[in-house]
C-alpha cells in the first residue's frame, strides 16, 4: 500500500503543499460524507430521537451553565470533556445552538464533577430530553493516575463516570449517550438505554452526531468492534431522516 502511493521512494512530506492537497473542498467533503455513515446507534428506545429544533427570536448569547427551572421542559446537553476551558466539544455545542438555540449546555470535566452534581442532576430532573456527549479519547502514551493505580487514557475518571450513572439512574429512559471517539465507555454504563457511537471527536464526526441527533440524516451504520457485555460486532440500529 505504500509503495501504491510512493511512500517507498518519498518518504518526507512537503508541509508547504499540506494546506493545498489536503483541504480541498472535496476532500472535506468526503470526510463528511465518511462520518455521516459511520454514525452508528447501538441502543434506542425510541423515546429520544429525533430531538426537537426549534426556531427563536433570539440568537443573542447563552449563558453556560443556567438556573434549574430555566431548563423546564426544553432540551438539555452535559458535555464532558477533560477540559471543559479547552476547545474540545466547543463545534458540537455550536451545531446544536444552530439547530436549537435554547437548548442548554452544561459542561462537565474532572475539577467540577462533583461540585456539579446536584445542580446538573436538577437540569436533568427538569429537562425534557437529555445528551451526554462524552469526549474520552484514547491517546497512545497517556495514563490517568487514580487512587494510586493507572488508568487507560480512554477511561472516565471516577467523578464524572459516576455522574453518568446519577444521569442514568435518574433519566435513562430520555437521555441519550454519545460516545464522541471510544464506543467501550458503555461498558461502564450497562443500564444506557440510548446510546450512540461516532469513533472520532473531529469536526466532521461532532457534525455528523449533531445532525444524527436532530434527524437530519439517516443513521444506518454498524459497530466495527463488540462492545463486551453491551453489543457483539456489527451491531446497528437504523434511524431515518426526519
Amino acid at each position: 500500500m505504500k509503495a501504491s502511493v510512493g511512500l517507498n521512494k518519498a518518504k518526507l512530506v512537503d508541509i508547504d503543499t499540506m494546506k493545498v492537497t489536503i483541504s480541498k473542498p472535496e476532500n472535506l467533503s468526503r470526510a463528511q460524507e465518511i462520518a455521516d455513515a459511520a454514525v452508528t446507534l447501538v441502543r434506542d428506545n425510541h423515546q429520544v430521537l429525533p430531538l426537537q429544533a426549534k426556531s427563536v427570536g433570539t440568537t443573542g448569547p447563552h449563558p453556560t451553565y443556567q438556573k434549574s427551572e430555566d431548563v423546564r421542559g426544553k432540551q438539555l446537553a452535559i458535555l464532558m470533556t477533560d477540559d471543559s476551558r479547552s476547545e474540545s466539544g466547543r463545534f458540537f455545542e455550536q451545531q446544536i445552538r444552530r439547530r436549537s438555540p435554547e437548548m442548554q449546555t452544561i459542561w462537565i470535566d474532572d475539577r467540577n464533577a462533583a461540585a456539579m452534581s446536584a445542580q446538573v442532576l436538577q437540569a436533568v430532573q427538569q429537562a425534557e430530553k437529555v445528551v451526554v456527549a462524552i469526549y474520552a479519547i484514547p491517546s497512545a502514551g497517556r495514563v490517568k493516575v487514580e487512587n494510586g493505580q493507572f488508568k487507560a487514557s480512554s477511561d472516565m475518571s471516577d467523578a464524572p463516570a459516576a455522574l453518568v450513572k446519577n444521569v442514568l439512574q435518574q433519566a435513562g429512559a430520555r437521555t441519550i449517550v454519545v460516545a464522541m471517539g471510544n464506543p467501550y465507555l458503555a461498558q461502564d454504563f450497562p443500564e444506557v438505554q440510548n446510546y450512540m457511537c461516532t469513533f472520532s471527536n473531529a469536526q466532521v464526526s461532532e457534525e455528523s452526531a449533531v445532525k444524527a441527533l436532530f434527524g437530519d440524516i439517516a443513521i444506518h451504520g454498524h459497530l466495527p468492534v463488540t462492545i463486551p457485555g453491551i453489543a457483539p460486532r456489527n451491531t446497528g440500529m437504523e434511524a431515518p431522516a426526519h
